[in-house]
């Protein structure tokens, strides 16, 4: 996990066979996101305070030394990774360059459709395919928890430095 104190990026990392496998997201999900209330934590809490479901947005990259990147864009949430799209890029320094110019060359590019309209047959596969490599049920828990300890830390941290700017 890279995370760097004072920004709100997170990545995760590792390697599967060959494949370079990165799962980025940021904290300003839990900011600006409206909770749902998990009923069965609220139903099992003796206090009634329930759990918060915060959904988070994960952009998935897969590559490969050979070439190419897979980048599959997905909500974490309630265990589970809702895919919204997967893109093929020929050019693997492409799919995971941030400069506008790369950006920029993204936009002309055919990226496929949308994930909801692909067979369903096809869909399993890619969740079996990222399930391979350890994109499952665990990591689709972790996420939204990291996420939501990590605003909470860096908020404690905001609070810290603007106190110390209001009382010097």
């Amino acid at each position: 996990i890279d995370q760097t104190p004072g920004h709100d990026e997170v990545v995760i990392s590792r390697t599967y066979n060959n494949e370079t496998i990165r799962v980025m997201f940021t904290i300003s999900d839990v900011e600006n996101a409206e909770p749902a209330f998990d009923e069965e934590a609220e139903s099992s809490d003796d206090e009634g305070l329930g759990g918060t479901i915060f959904p988070i947005r994960c952009s998935i990259s897969i590559t490969k030394p050979t070439g190419g990147a897979l980048t599959i864009e997905a909500l974490a949430q309630d265990g589970l990774f809702n895919i919204e799209s997967a893109s093929f890029y020929k050019d693997a320094k492409l799919a995971s360059d941030l400069t506008a110019e790369s950006d920029y060359k993204r936009r002309g590019l055919y990226l496929g459709p949308q994930f909801e309209n692909l067979d369903p047959s096809l869909q399993e596969g890619f969740e079996a395919f990222l399930a391979e490599r350890g994109i499952d049920e665990n990591l689709a828990l972790l996420i939204p928890e990291y996420a939501e300890w990590k605003e909470q830390k860096e908020y404690i941290d905001w609070l810290k430095g603007v106190k110390g700017f209001v009382a010097a």
